[in-house]
């Protein structure tokens, strides 16, 4: 028996913790402490710590709102993020007033000036840079609840950072820090384990549904080898630091919420590569969803980052019948098997024209073009090694499609789909009931960290 990673800790991760990554439409309930971006001075303070205060004060009032709705939560920090990125009370670009979010592993959850680093590293000691250094002062004084404001720059800029908690650790907050776009300070990480026998690029030359096929079937193997890794390395850094298996005896206790929240933060350290390199080239990159039609919620997009976290209840008004969602789409492809093909109207991110404006907020498919997509239901936690405990699978919808014209979905939602085989696995048929929201937040982190300790501890038996 494989053991899996509950797959719902995962799913966390873009409910909860990454809370300045998501984006969509700006949200109708907004804080009201602080002030706006185009209201401050950038060379006071008091003024930009005001700002600041103003984002977080949005942020806490949409959690505490939502907290007894996941799905809820997941949406309303998904129109949050972009509200930080858009013009208006947020972001000021005449001024440069903004903010970005930098997780504890030094990861960028979140740039309103730059959306483009979303996932890029941060390192304080890159040559060259002019904003490392303060960086690394704010996040180094600023805590949960607790500011901390550097003078920066020749021209009396201030900047000011506090800390956010989430499932996956503290995030920190910097509003009004401005610096180019190039600062050595930021890069893209490492992805060089991102390799894939079929690539975005051949994809996109080749349209052919064979080569769709591979290529989502070569990241699904990139993915699992991912959280394998993730999983491995932070469990042996766990045993490495003293820790036993009478610390991680009780789910609530801080060492086993401290492994399940450093396998998180290695499996999203690297959540940019699922953008970059082999897995994306023109209109041709890879998307991960929750396989649970009740659910609906992006894992990754490798296109468009304000779509990790939503909840994919967007209609096709094109597609035949009364359902006419993405999601009732993909559940009825899956139905009785894991794999299948799916035509439907989409984005394509090589033109504006197919643009439909407040997609999300109208709950639209952002695009008119016709998109045919591969989709394959896999469990991320396949890789992972053999032993007697038994946990709930994680399986998520893998996809990428092409753009082949409107005559392709003018032809019905599956009256060109080929006849997929039957799965001799029993482990991913249909798709529905395999969500488990019910399950609790801890014990969904307590699931990891005591499955892993037991690997550990059975091999040392042998």
């Amino acid at each position: 028996m494989k053991f899996r990673v509950y797959g719902m800790v995962l799913s966390l991760l873009f409910a909860l913790g990454l809370v300045f990554s998501f984006g969509m439409d700006a949200s109708a309930s907004h804080g009201s402490a602080g002030i706006a971006a185009g209201d401050v001075d950038p060379t006071v303070e008091a003024e930009v710590e005001a700002f600041l205060d103003h984002i977080i004060d949005y942020y806490d009032q949409v959690v505490a709102d939502n907290a007894s709705d996941n799905d809820a939560l997941s949406r309303e920090l998904t129109i949050y993020g972009r509200a930080l990125r858009q013009e208006g009370d947020y972001k000021h670009s005449a001024t440069n007033m903004y903010s970005m979010g930098i997780n504890a592993s030094g990861i960028l959850t979140n740039h309103a000036g730059y959306p483009n680093l979303f996932g890029y590293e941060f390192d304080q000691d890159a040559a060259g840079s002019a904003v490392g250094s303060t960086i690394q002062a704010l996040i180094d004084g600023s805590g949960v609840g607790s500011a901390e404001c550097e003078p920066y720059g020749d021209q009396g800029r201030v900047a000011c950072a506090t800390k956010v908690s989430s499932p996956t650790g503290d995030i920190t907050v910097i509003a009004g820090l401005h610096h180019a776009e190039d600062d050595s300070a930021f890069s893209l990480p490492d992805c060089s384990d991102f390799t894939l026998t079929i690539t975005a690029q051949q994809v996109f030359q080749s349209q052919d549904d064979a080569d769709l096929e591979a290529y989502v079937k070569a990241a699904i193997g990139v993915v699992q080898r991912q959280v394998r890794d993730a999983s491995t390395a932070q469990f042996m850094a766990f045993l490495a630091g003293g820790g036993s298996l009478s610390d991680l005896g009780d789910q609530t206790s801080p060492a086993a919420i401290a492994l399940a929240q450093g396998i998180l933060q290695r499996v999203y350290s690297k959540a940019a590569c699922i953008g970059a390199g082999d897995f994306k080239h023109g209109n041709i990159y890879a998307f991960i969803m929750s396989a649970d039609p009740a659910a609906a919620s992006v894992l990754f997009n490798g296109n468009n980052f304000d779509l990790n976290g939503a909840t994919l209840e967007l209609n096709d008004d094109q597609l035949p019948g009364d359902d006419k969602s993405i999601t009732g789409l993909f559940a009825r492809a899956l139905e009785g098997t894991t794999s299948n093909y799916v035509n439907y109207r989409w984005d394509d991110p090589t033109t504006d024209e197919d643009n439909v404006p407040d997609f999300f907020e109208n709950r639209k498919v952002p695009g008119t073009s016709c998109k045919r997509s591969y989709i394959e239901v896999a469990d991320i936690n396949a890789l992972l090694p053999d032993t007697p405990v038994e946990t709930p699978e994680a399986l998520y919808i893998f996809g990428s499609g092409t753009y082949p014209g409107d005559e392709v979905c003018a032809s019905g939602e599956g009256d060109d789909m080929p006849e997929m085989p039957e799965s001799d696995d029993d482990d991913g048929c249909a798709i529905a009931g395999t969500g488990h929201t019910s399950q609790s937040a801890l014990l969904n982190l307590f699931l990891i960290a005591s499955v892993l300790f037991s690997v550990v501890f059975l091999r040392r038996r042998v």
